[in-house]
């Protein structure tokens, strides 16, 4: 029987291009957010032991609040998600139009287990650690609605973002913006793709945890969530051989 979450039958196989001519790769740089010059020797070593990996450094020095927005036109960020793209070796399609008319950015084919999965990235300009909630919701909304067309994840990209993938999507009784996406987006089968800023490190997030890092796909995040009423379903991403 036809699996109706797949996606659709017609889609190219054999046609997908990549851009062979990207360009220079460009990493991601900040500047360093702490005055050396204020802290003692054994406060450096500290932070040093971390590696600035761990969340609470937003509390004990306040870095995400000092971390200046990048500012790029959706031009720039879409060029950089084609780098992106073209360093993993994966295949995408630009604005791929989906069964109700409307056209996703980026319709991505990756391999993975011996064959490839599909997902979709939409591309939105500005989006870090000062961006506002009912921001995120807008795009949340659109991003959403591709998913249930597409019958597929879809990742709103590309996010700055100056924390580890467990800074987030953390959870409380009080919530950042980028962790409230993470969150409750992957409830309606959308992610984020995340820049690192000031690390050489791409991330993507999926029901608060990763969808893909450096180390690859995690199989458990391999889902398309299926709600009917208060029923909900999660079922495994078709892998295309």
């Amino acid at each position: 029987m036809k699996n109706p979450h797949a996606p659709q039958e017609n889609e190219p196989d054999t046609t997908w291009t990549r851009r062979e001519s990207i360009g220079q790769e460009r990493i991601l740089t900040t500047s360093n957010p702490y005055q050396r010059e204020a802290l003692t020797p054994s406060q450096i070593s500290v932070l040093n032991r971390l590696r600035l990996t761990d969340h609470s450094l937003a509390t004990l020095t306040g870095r995400y609040a000092k971390t200046p927005p990048v500012q790029k036109s959706e031009k720039e960020h879409s060029e950089d998600l084609r780098k992106f793209f073209y360093k993993n070796k994966w295949d995408y399609r630009e604005q791929w139009t989906t069964k109700s008319g409307n056209a996703i950015d980026f319709l991505v084919k990756a391999p993975h287990d011996g064959g490839h999965i599909f997902f979709g990235v939409e591309c939105k300009k500005d989006m870090n650690m000062q961006t506002h909630a009912t921001i995120f919701a807008d795009h949340l909304e659109q991003a959403a609605g591709y998913a249930k067309d597409l019958k597929m994840p879809v990742f709103l990209g590309p996010v700055y973002f100056d924390g580890s993938p467990q800074a987030a999507c953390l959870g409380g009784h009080t919530i950042r913006s980028i962790s409230a996406l993470n969150i409750f987006g992957g409830r309606m089968n959308v992610g984020t793709l995340i820049f690192r800023i000031g690390f050489p490190e791409t991330y993507m997030m999926m029901r608060g945890d990763v969808f893909w890092d450096f180390n690859g796909f995690n199989q458990r995040r391999l889902t398309y969530v299926i709600s009917t009423g208060s029923k909900k379903e999660r079922i495994p991403l078709k892998i295309w051989k």
